[in-house]
């Protein structure tokens, strides 16, 4: 879903969130993220 609101490939995703650690956090933080919308975690993500 980040990948279609951010207009980017999947595997460019996936390269950006795995380089920047975004991959672990939402790992980390799935029990609270996974009760959470679309417009707060795009954003979040962003941050």
């Amino acid at each position: 879903m980040y990948a279609d609101a951010k207009h980017l490939s999947g595997q460019t995703v996936i390269q950006i969130f795995d380089q920047s650690g975004v991959l672990t956090y939402l790992s980390d933080h799935y029990e609270v993220l996974h009760t959470q919308g679309l417009g707060y975690i795009i954003p979040l993500l962003d941050e």
